[in-house]
C-alpha cells in the first residue's frame, strides 16, 4: 500500500482485518476487496494535490452514513465516497457453469441501473455529511465489468468508457463529481 502514509495505512488495515474471515462463497473476498479499493482514492486525492487525506472513521449510529475520506485542497474541505460495482450475479452463474457466450460492447441497462442506484445512494452519503462544507464531493467507482477481460483490450476500453461518460453527462448531477477508476480521469 505504497500511496498510502502509516497512519492511513493502520486505518485501513484495521478495517479490513474483520472482513478477511467473511468469505463468500459465490463472491470470495469480495467485501474485503470493495474496502481495500478505499487505498485508490486515497491516492486520486492525493494525485489531486490534498494535504492532510484522512479516512472518516464509519459512524456508531446505523443510520448516518459517512463519506470514505477527506482532504484538503488549498485550504477547502474535498469529500470522497468510494462504491465498488462488481460482477453481477449472472455473471457468476455463467463463470461458475461455464456457459459461453458472445462479447458484448454495450454496456446493459441493468449495468446503468445499478451504476445509477449507487452513485445515488453515494451522492446522498456525501450530501448528508455536515461536519463542514466541502468544495468539492467525489463518488470514485471502482467496476468490475461482467465482460471477463474487458479491460484488456482497448476496443472495450474506449466502448465502455464512452458509454459511461455519455451516460454521466445525461444525469446533470452538479453536486458531486464523478470518477471511474481505469476509465475515467
Amino acid at each position: 500500500m505504497g500511496a498510502l502514509d502509516h497512519e492511513a495505512w493502520e486505518f485501513l488495515k484495521n478495517e479490513a482485518v474483520s472482513l478477511l474471515s467473511k468469505r463468500c462463497p459465490e463472491r470470495n473476498w469480495e467485501q474485503l476487496f470493495n474496502r481495500l479499493n478505499e487505498a485508490k482514492s486515497y491516492k486520486l486525492l492525493k494525485d489531486l494535490g490534498c494535504k492532510q487525506v484522512t479516512f472518516i472513521p464509519r459512524s456508531e449510529k446505523d443510520s448516518e452514513k459517512t463519506p470514505d475520506l477527506e482532504g484538503i485542497l488549498f485550504g477547502d474541505l474535498i469529500l470522497c465516497e468510494v462504491k465498488t460495482i462488481n460482477v453481477s450475479g449472472d455473471e457468476i452463474t455463467k463463470r461458475k457453469n461455464i456457459i459461453p457466450r458472445d462479447a458484448e460492447y454495450e454496456l446493459s441497462k441493468e449495468f446503468f441501473d445499478k451504476f445509477d442506484s449507487t452513485l445515488d445512494e453515494a451522492e446522498s452519503q456525501l450530501l448528508s455529511y455536515r461536519k463542514s462544507d466541502p468544495s468539492r464531493r467525489i463518488v470514485y467507482f471502482v467496476i468490475h465489468f461482467d465482460e471477463p477481460l474487458a479491460l484488456m483490450f482497448d476496443g472495450y476500453r474506449t466502448a465502455y468508457g464512452r458509454q459511461l461518460r455519455d451516460h454521466i453527462v445525461g444525469r446533470k448531477s452538479g453536486s458531486v463529481e464523478i470518477k471511474v477508476h481505469g476509465l475515467l480521469p
